[in-house]
């Protein structure tokens, strides 16, 4: 799966010349006192309390604090969305106030627009890997075609990454669960050419072996790999003009399986009836599968993943007075 940012190239430009969107890295964080959070709903940095849109906002430290890093976690802790999960990655659908695409298809547009970095992506699943660095993500609920097209009638997921720094400093993360779920991180920031040219790059490898037996070929499935990375150039030419360029892969490897038995009976809809299906609980017990809720055994004769390559490029421009984060 590759990012398609403009027609034949992986390039996209903008240039929002009107108003600045520029704020340093302080005004991007929480206050303990005012609870005041800027957000960039409207492709500029405001207050989120004085910005006339109805907006969720998960911010960086929620992300560390919370131990987080797809959307499908972080969407877990927002109000009014939701995700639906696939075994495949190209299935998967962002929900806002229940309102999302449900049949899936490579000439199908969702209807919940997913951005990073100002990229529009053609599929909200190609966010629904591990998200480098983050720095706040806008959860923007309802229409939003007047600025960000028409992929965004129900509402859009906004992700800002981590802007470059002229402060040099760095970072390192490492986690360890059972299952022998890993995920390794970091990423340093700092100036080039002071004043004029900063950069960052930030790394991730990430894995686990998965939680679900399958009996008939001996293995474990609903694990994953991720690897990738994210790096930024912040060029300042002059006082008021601002070029960012960006890059980023990564790699993806899951085998989620197609579904787990918890019941062996059907529900009518609408009533609501429910009847036991004989023939699929003897085709369960002829596999030695028991149908709970903590079932966690399935019985397949094939090995199911997906995997993509998922990468682009973008460059910004900007113009407005500049100010380098620290």
């Amino acid at each position: 799966m590759r990012r398609k940012l403009a027609i034949a190239s992986s390039l996209i430009i903008a240039c929002p010349l009107s108003t600045p969107i520029y704020a340093k890295a302080s005004d991007n964080k929480v206050s303990e006192d005012k609870q005041t959070i800027q957000v960039t709903a409207k492709s500029r940095f405001e207050v989120n309390q004085k910005t006339p849109i109805s907006t969720s906002v998960f911010t960086k430290e929620q992300v560390k604090k919370l131990n987080v890093h797809d959307l499908q976690g972080m969407l877990a802790f927002i109000p009014s969305a939701s995700f639906s999960a696939a075994p495949s990655s190209k299935d998967r659908s962002i929900f806002i106030r229940g309102i999302g695409t449900v049949a899936h298809s490579r000439g199908l547009e969702p209807s919940v627009s997913t951005v990073i970095d100002g990229v529009v992506l053609s599929r909200g699943a190609q966010a629904t890997s591990d998200i480098l660095d983050v720095d706040h993500i806008d959860v923007l609920k309802g229409p939003q075609g007047t600025r960000f097209g028409k992929n965004a009638s129900a509402g859009l997921i906004n992700i800002v990454t981590a802007a470059p720094t002229q402060d040099f400093h760095g970072f390192g993360e490492a986690s360890y669960f059972s299952g022998n779920e890993y995920r390794i991180s970091g990423g340093i920031s700092g100036g080039i050419i002071k004043d004029k040219l900063a950069a960052n790059a930030s790394f991730l490898v990430s894995g686990f072996d998965g939680n679900v037996h399958n009996d008939f070929l001996g293995n474990t499935v609903n694990g994953y790999k991720h690897r990738g990375g994210r790096t930024k150039f912040l060029w300042t030419p002059s006082d008021r003009t601002k070029v960012t360029l960006g890059l980023d892969y990564i790699y993806s490897n899951d085998n989620v399986p197609n579904g787990i038995f918890v019941s062996s009976a059907k529900t009518a809809y609408p009533s609501g009836k429910v009847t036991n299906n004989a023939a699929l609980q003897a085709a369960l017990k002829n596999e030695a599968i028991t149908p709970t809720k903590n079932n966690n055994h399935i019985s397949n004769d094939t090995y199911g993943y997906t995997i993509d390559h998922n990468g682009g490029a973008s460059i910004t421009l900007g113009s407005g007075p500049v100010n380098f984060l620290s």
